[in-house]
């Protein structure tokens, strides 16, 4: 079991998980989204959130404490079921607004981000991410031809909300889960059979789906993602729009169209948020003095720095590292 605190990212800005790719290509989790100031231990979401007899020593199970899921995307397939709380999945041109007993399909290399809609109270959700050579067995099979790429290259279809009148293949999925983590004797066959059948279930209702999603927006998502990459990679640095829609090969006024238009926010404040995300981290997990931790972040001046993260995060740099 490994205890994730923030999304780890490849140098693409991808999530990347450490599953052993050629064995069983498959990752649950338990996550925990809440404020940092009333988290728990592990164990207390343990006793709490799975059952007795789960056998989580494994890598291929990680627990997932944070405060907010950022930008982020991956070539894994990704299923999350609430078990506890609401939250709100954003992808491009949409948000899902998810509630216990409600699941949703993330698509390989989709963009989106996952925010608490109570941080104080928190949400609390499983999730399975799989490759696809689980399903698909020999390269260039009929598997892999017939029935996985279609809905793997389909800019269409970045999501599926799985809402209460979908209730019996969230069940389904979440057997899944709980078969993994009990490990039975052939639990890789019946979660292999599970993601099988989940999948046959999408081929026949959601390959041509009604989507926000438009011919030429995943031209669109890979400017974003370039975008993405570029002020995570340099947000240390002095940025200007122009700079960052250049990465994309983009004009400034195409940079904050993208962003305002299918992510809901401006570049500089991505830019801003991402910033007093790395800020926050470092107070918790380094012994930085604030000053230090300003300039590394890419702030003007610490006061500044205090200002807008007071602004944002409802408490002073000190105070936040005094409280966590």
């Amino acid at each position: 079991m490994r205890l994730q605190r923030k999304i780890l990212l490849n140098r693409s800005k991808e999530e990347y998980f450490s599953m052993p790719e050629d064995i069983f290509p498959y990752l649950t989790a338990l996550g925990i989204l809440i404020s940092r100031k009333t988290q728990s231990t592990p164990e207390h979401y343990h006793a709490l959130y799975l059952p007795t007899d789960a056998n989580i020593q494994d890598s291929n199970f990680q627990l997932a404490i944070m405060e907010t899921v950022t930008w982020h995307w991956h070539s894994e397939l990704e299923f999350c079921y609430i078990v506890k709380g609401s939250c709100r999945f954003y992808i491009p041109n949409q948000v899902f607004t998810l509630h216990a007993g409600e699941a949703i399909f993330i698509n390989s290399n989709c963009l989106h981000m996952v925010e608490n809609t109570n941080p104080e109270e928190g949400t609390v959700y499983h999730t399975q991410l799989f490759k696809k050579e689980i399903l698909i067995g020999p390269l260039q099979s009929v598997f892999e031809e017939k029935y996985i790429s279609p809905i793997l290259h389909n800019p269409q279809l970045q999501a599926v909300f799985f809402g209460r009148g979908k209730a019996d293949i969230a069940q389904h999925m979440e057997a899944a889960f709980l078969t993994y983590l009990t490990k039975s004797t052939g639990y890789e066959l019946l979660v292999r059979n599970y993601l099988s059948e989940f999948w046959l279930y999408l081929f026949e209702n959601h390959l041509n789906p009604i989507s926000p999603c438009k011919q030429g927006d995943e031209a669109i998502n890979e400017r974003i993602k370039s975008m993405i990459r570029y002020i995570e990679h340099n947000y240390m640095d002095k940025l200007t729009v122009a700079d960052i829609g250049e990465s994309a090969n983009v004009s400034e006024r195409e940079c904050l169209r993208c962003f305002k238009r299918h992510l809901k926010t401006s570049p500089f404040t991505y830019l801003t948020e991402f910033r007093l995300h790395k800020a926050a981290e470092l107070l918790v997990e380094t012994s930085q003095n604030i000053l230090s931790i300003s300039e590394s972040c890419g702030f003007s001046s610490s006061s500044y720095f205090g200002k807008v993260f007071f602004k944002h995060m409802g408490t002073t740099p000190s105070d936040y590292r005094k409280n966590r």
